[in-house]
């Protein structure tokens, strides 16, 4: 029959602290329980970056959903202008349903706006990370707005020469 023969003791570091530590065991791979149940408390938090990645999406379409909606009213009232439609009612008409549609819109927003306030302040963490998104992506949504005030001056400067042409 065979007999327990121990094995000797290795010297191991741990996969979460780093800290060296002495073991019999050949599997053991962190040096205590808490060093255990950190590193499961880590993984678990890496799966949860895809919810609050799309929570900071969510905030940031939710910021730009009233810039958004304001420019194509714009886009299409001054469409609509640039055409020299006819009827002075009809743009009336059409400027009081683009304001309508603005108006329903910011309700949206503000509605979902509460809700990612909430969830910014269940998870601090979310919040530095969601500023950190928002700087870029703010530069970037400055960037296009800048883009089209260009090409409607340029529309305008094209309609502008045509009526003196």
């Amino acid at each position: 029959m065979g007999y327990y023969r121990p094995r000797p003791i290795e010297a191991k570091q741990c996969k979460h602290c780093s800290i060296p530590f002495e073991s019999r065991h050949k599997r053991t791979i962190y040096c205590g329980e808490s060093c255990r149940q950190q590193a499961y408390q880590a993984r678990q938090k890496v799966k949860e970056k895809d919810h609050k990645k799309a929570l900071g999406d969510l905030a940031f379409s939710l910021q730009n959903i009233g810039v958004t909606a304001t420019d194509a009213a714009v886009a299409a009232a001054g469409n609509y202008l640039l055409n020299d439609q006819p009827a002075q009612r009809a743009i009336l008409d059409e400027l009081k349903k683009t304001r309508q549609q603005v108006e329903q819109l910011l309700q949206t927003n503000s509605l979902l706006r509460d809700y990612v306030d909430l969830q910014l302040q269940r998870d601090p963490m979310l919040a530095i990370e969601l500023s950190q998104k928002q700087v870029v992506r703010i530069e970037q949504s400055q960037h296009k707005e800048k883009l089209k005030q260009d090409m409607l001056n340029k529309l305008l400067a094209k309609r502008g020469n045509k009526r003196n042409g």
